[in-house]
């Protein structure tokens, strides 16, 4: 007789109102590769609450979201080796990929094309994919990480804390390794203090960098100097601070999620300096290009772009200049080995969020709090309401449905030199015993400029007067405006403002000194326009899944 499915209870959303309420539904049979979880904890994200709210087009209702899940393993398919029963581990936003694209066999599994969620989604054979908000998951063992323990004897830093690393922690700690923002003496601004943004910083002291904390609220500055240990606070509407700031930084993250300007950002970097937007913003945001090739001017070519639905998956964007060398790139979560890094990372520094924790049936009102931005860091949801509206800080070892093992506890999260918040610990040291960042694994640590992975493009001429598309050989008559503001605290996914089919490139037509075009026809690939002072102008690129940036006259 065929087995009955396991019936689990999770909250899930019936329609656009987003409303969150208990739903019963048959787990997913375990396979021969899964690990059965038993979640403890998951994170609340703003990419959950734009799901629920269908503000992306792509809800498949019901949706039981979250896909930030801290958990122990409770069962395993007679295939898996990496883990055993009551084990401690996480899931983040990857439940399945291809697996055999070149993103896949080079660690980058979160730009494969075939990439499924954790959450809202359905595996190539069907079977519907659930996310954290319940009491169990089945995932493949490729896609679940090992949470270490922290020995010691010392007292142990709840798990509740590590949630939202598997989704804000990873996003902000790609780009930061990869561009080379973590050695030692590098100078990183980190733009707006969210759920992101305390994360940013608490990974840059952790790294052993300067930073500096960049925010239009005068009232985070000590929070971000005190609390979490940054080295300056830089107030953007200051134009004195703005000035004096100006040319100084080597990097910058930018985690702010609203409609924002990014040209004061750019100032702020020196020469080859680097943007990385991983905020999630409604609208087209502009960039001014004049900036990255000899500074600020009043006039000159901007590219607009929106993030599309979750599927968009933030294919890489870069604008540089062979003048100043300032670069914009894009970063979408990281892949299952970059993953399993930053976790241990952060478990041998004591990198954690600042959270509070909720019992899922007061779900709704976190996300009523989250939608207007009343959220100091994270919000974590628990199915077995262990704490309703307490601060993260309690162990977890009694509530594990198996005996306590070393991997379910954490170094407590202190600061040197006194300052609470989150980053604990030693650097790697080198033969001198000087601070060293850690060693790139397998030579594969590549900075994202040395791999520019798109096609080849097209030039117009100054005298060719056919643009590719003709509905856009004309300045728009409605220019994208802007808006100040930090609000919300994730860049987990891309939001709303889909202008386009996948794969198409749209073009203005001709400009002065030529026009050359890359255009991306496969999915996720990095996409790199180039431009200088000296001819030609970088004009428009295109990312997968309906999402097409266009540029426009200023």
């Amino acid at each position: 007789m065929e087995q009955q499915p396991k019936m689990v209870t999770g909250w899930a959303a019936r329609d656009a109102n987003g409303l969150l309420s208990p739903f019963s539904y048959p787990l997913r049979a375990k396979g021969d590769e899964d690990v059965v979880v038993k979640i403890l904890f998951c994170g609340i994200c703003h990419s959950d609450l734009s799901t629920i709210k269908n503000e992306w087009g792509n809800a498949k209702y019901p949706v039981v979201p979250g896909h930030e899940i801290v958990g122990v393993v409770a069962e395993v398919g007679s295939s898996v080796a990496r883990f055993a029963a009551g084990d401690t581990v996480g899931v983040g936003y990857i439940a399945s990929t291809c697996r055999a694209c070149a993103n896949c066999r080079d660690g980058f599994e979160n730009y494969c094309a075939g990439l499924v969620p954790s959450f809202n989604a359905a595996l190539p054979d069907g079977a519907t994919v659930h996310g954290g908000f319940s009491e169990l998951a089945v995932v493949n063992q490729r896609y679940v990480v090992r949470i270490p323990g922290g020995g010691g004897g010392a007292s142990p830093a709840p798990l509740d804390r590590l949630a939202p690393l598997l989704c804000a922690g990873v996003t902000v700690y790609c780009p930061m390794r990869r561009l080379g923002l973590d050695r030692p003496g590098v100078h990183l601004g980190v733009a707006g203090l969210g759920g992101l943004g305390h994360l940013a910083v608490k990974f840059g002291k952790a790294f052993g960098v300067k930073v500096t904390v960049i925010s239009t609220s005068p009232w985070k500055e000590a929070e971000a100097v005190e609390r979490l240990g940054a080295d300056a606070f830089l107030l953007s509407t200051n134009a004195e601070q703005m000035k004096a700031a100006a040319g100084t930084m080597d990097g910058i993250i930018d985690t702010v999620s609203a409609v924002h300007d990014l040209t004061p950002l750019i100032t702020l970097l020196r020469t080859h300096g680097q943007l990385v937007p991983v905020g999630s913003p409604g609208k087209p945001v502009q960039l001014a290009l004049y900036p990255l090739q000899s500074g600020p001017s009043p006039v000159g070519p901007r590219i607009d772009w929106a993030g599309g639905p979750i599927r968009a998956r933030w294919a890489v964007l870069m604008v540089c200049d062979v003048a100043d060398g300032k670069s914009v790139a894009g970063s979408m979560i990281g892949g299952m080995r970059d993953t399993q890094e930053m976790v241990d990372f952060a478990v041998e520094h004591g990198v954690a969020a600042e959270v509070e924790v909720i019992g899922m049936e007061d779900v709704n009102g976190a996300m009523e709090r989250l939608q207007k931005g009343d959220v100091r860091y994270r919000i974590i949801g628990t199915p077995t309401s262990l704490s309703r509206g307490r601060l993260g800080g309690e162990t977890l070892a009694a509530h594990a449905a198996t005996p306590s093992s070393p991997s379910s506890t954490l170094p407590p999260p202190e600061l040197a030199g006194g300052k609470a918040g989150g980053v604990l610990g030693r650097r790697r040291r080198g033969p001198n015993g000087s601070a060293e960042p850690a060693p790139a694994r397998g030579g594969r640590r590549t900075p994202m400029m040395a791999r520019p992975e798109v096609e080849t493009g097209v030039r117009l001429g100054a005298a060719d007067p056919a643009p590719l598309w003709p509905d856009l050989a004309s300045p728009p008559t409605d220019p994208v405006g802007t808006e100040e503001g930090e609000a919300g605290s994730q860049g987990e996914a891309a939001a709303g403002g889909v202008r386009g089919g996948a794969g198409r490139t749209r073009g203005l037509g001709p400009m002065s000194g030529g026009v050359r075009l890359w255009r991306c026809c496969a999915r996720s690939k990095p996409v790199v326009v180039t431009g200088s002072s000296g001819g030609w102008l970088p004009l428009v690129t295109s990312v997968a899944f309906g999402n097409t940036q266009e540029a426009v006259w200023q």
